[in-house]
């Protein structure tokens, strides 16, 4: 027997036997003095079928709801239209007289030792997108067959050194029982795309020396993977698992039932979706409603931006999937950083540390016309059903008031056409950064509510990028840095009597979940598939024993202890709940 500690991704834990897959690269015979005209015509022709069968990957996962993880895909298609890497093959042919597969790979080569010299999250996943992308060209270009984790047909844990984004999106979840990788991060590519498939993983486990008739025990939950189990620990996983499924349909019976803690406090559960088909999810799931809708995945479909009457089109159908008296939130355009819109690249200067650049609202007041067709089709929308609206990556005051501004200027726009909209709509910010934590009671006092994003806020308070597997133990939303902030963003909107809600990670973890109760949010927004057990948690519990744990997790000089005492706190409190301390 053999324990290996990798990245939890969630999931649960599973047993059975692994599938290695060490795909070989297709080999590229080195072609000079060739007919360029030919190979440029063949390159074109490869690129276009690429695209197909990226754009059938990415469409399939759109149909099962899946759009963030449909948007990782989309980022590879703009590949195939980007100057560095198309036009740069198509000039490579040219000038050196080689064959398209040799131009392909020698350019992918060039722009992937770039790319991995640069120390940033953004830069390293652009990385894994042009290998992924040239070595599915070479394929092509080259007629042969690679193998295809979309053929397993036999319930199976996938066993790799790492998945590129279009292996992970082609698995079946009913063939796939796992994943367990030697590199990644709970952030990377692969972990996403696992949760979006509800696949259990275990990522950046190092060396893994499973052979194939190996037994595997994956859990997701704590991030161990064990191999060849004894018969005994076998049992008990198995009891495991059965428990889990009894438990989830348990929850899933009872998604109804009031929101409400032992002491009678009401704790609102809404869902994070990027489009319909999620926000036709949220009844089964038991969500009141749409905490935070990402209105990027509007703007991914397609590589041009989408008109005013495109986006109030998209967004009525989203309304329309809801009861009228539920929630909606709805977040402008968060851009930039690891989410850069490919429609605008060409005319937009690229920037050293896109992290630190125009990303979320700094975006949007650089591009006045494309937030003003996005607040148009929003305040439409405003005229048929109550929503509120927030903007990502406030850290000043400035932002603010510009903001404000251009949403009363649109606001009197309208009314000027004789177009209905409403006049009083609530307009907030996410808090993600720092300095606006630090400076909340100014920057609250000018909107109506906010939202607090954990991801950014544990990312940009840490100066730990989040995707770093290197830096996995400092990126932790449950350093008590993250909770000192999160309190003085309650305190601020208590002070100012204005609603403070969370929408990132953190909110949907069952550890920080009475943490965050107990500290004063009362409205969590979280992935659809964590409701379920968020709102058992909260009818389990008391607030005034969250209140308790908060602060003595408030005196706590570290992570490590926080979790020491949030993971004993929970084990004795969660006594009915086995998902809520393990997941």
């Amino acid at each position: 027997m053999k324990e290996i500690k990798g990245i939890s991704t969630g999931g649960g834990v599973v047993v059975g036997q692994p599938f290695i897959y060490r795909p070989e690269k297709p080999v590229v015979f080195y072609k000079e003095n060739v007919d360029t005209q030919k190979e440029i015509e063949r390159f074109i022709l490869a690129a276009a079928q690429a695209d197909r069968e990226i754009l059938n990957l990415a469409t399939k996962l759109r149909d099962k709801g899946k759009n963030a993880e449909g948007d990782i895909l989309d980022a590879q298609r703009a590949l195939l239209e980007d100057e560095e890497f198309y036009h740069k093959t198509i000039q490579v042919i040219k000038q050196e007289v080689i064959s398209a597969e040799s131009a392909v790979q020698k350019v992918s080569d060039q722009i992937v030792e770039e790319f991995e010299a640069i120390e940033d999250s953004y830069f390293r996943q652009r990385a894994a997108d042009v290998q992924d992308i040239s070595v599915r060209l070479i394929y092509i270009l080259t007629g042969t067959t690679p193998v295809s984790l979309a053929d397993l047909n036999t319930p199976l844990i996938v066993v790799a050194h790492d998945l590129m984004p279009s292996d992970t999106a082609a698995l079946d979840p009913e063939m796939a029982l796992a994943i367990c990788t030697e590199a990644g991060t709970a952030t990377s590519h692969t972990a996403i795309l696992a949760r979006g498939l509800s696949i259990p993983a275990v990522v950046g486990c190092g060396p893994l020396p499973v052979k194939t008739k190996n037994t595997l025990i994956v859990d997701g939950s704590t991030g161990i993977v064990i191999i060849n189990p004894k018969p005994s620990m076998l049992n008990d996983v198995k009891k495991r698992i059965t428990s889990q499924a009894d438990e989830r349909k348990y929850l899933l019976s009872r998604v109804t039932l009031p929101t409400v803690s032992t002491d009678k406090v009401k704790i609102d559960m809404l869902a994070n979706v990027g489009g319909v088909i999620e926000s036709k999810l949220i009844t089964k799931y038991g969500a009141e409603g749409i905490g935070l809708l990402r209105t990027e995945t509007l703007f991914f479909e397609e590589n041009t931006l989408p008109t005013e009457e495109e986006q109030y089109k998209m967004l009525l159908d989203i309304a329309n999937a809801l009861s009228s008296k539920m929630a909606m939130t709805i977040r402008m355009l968060d851009v930039g950083g690891d989410k850069p819109l490919e429609a605008l690249q060409s005319s937009s200067t690229t920037e050293q540390n896109p992290f630190l650049g125009q990303r979320g609202i700094r975006f949007l007041l650089a591009h006045p016309e494309l937030m003003r067709s996005q607040l148009r089709a929003l305040l439409r929308l405003s005229a048929k059903r109550k929503i509120k609206i927030f903007f990502p990556m406030v850290s000043i005051l400035d932002e603010v008031q510009k903001f404000q501004k251009f949403v009363d200027i649109i606001i009197d726009e309208l009314k000027r056409e004789n177009i209905e909209c409403d006049q009083n709509i609530e307009r907030g910010i996410m808090v993600e950064v720092p300095s606006a934590a630090l400076n909340i009671s100014n920057l609250i006092s000018e909107v109506d509510f906010v939202s607090i994003g954990s991801n950014d806020l544990t990312q940009y308070t840490l100066a730990a990028d989040r995707t770093n597997e290197n830096l996995a133990h400092i990126a932790n939303y449950f350093d008590p840095s993250i909770l000192w902030l999160i309190q003085r963003i309650i305190e601020g909107g208590e002070k100012n009597h204005k609603d403070v809600e969370i929408c990132g990670e953190m909110s949907g973890d069952p550890l920080a979940i009475p943490i965050l109760v107990g500290l004063g949010i009362r409205t969590l927004s979280m992935s659809l598939a964590r409701i379920p057990l968020a709102k058992e948690i909260v009818r389990t519990v008391s607030v005034k024993q969250c209140h308790t744990l908060a602060h003595n997790c408030l005196k706590a000089p570290n992570a490590t202890e926080i979790l020491k005492i949030t993971k004993a706190w929970c084990k004795k409190n969660y006594a009915t709940l086995n998902l809520a301390y393990e997941e």
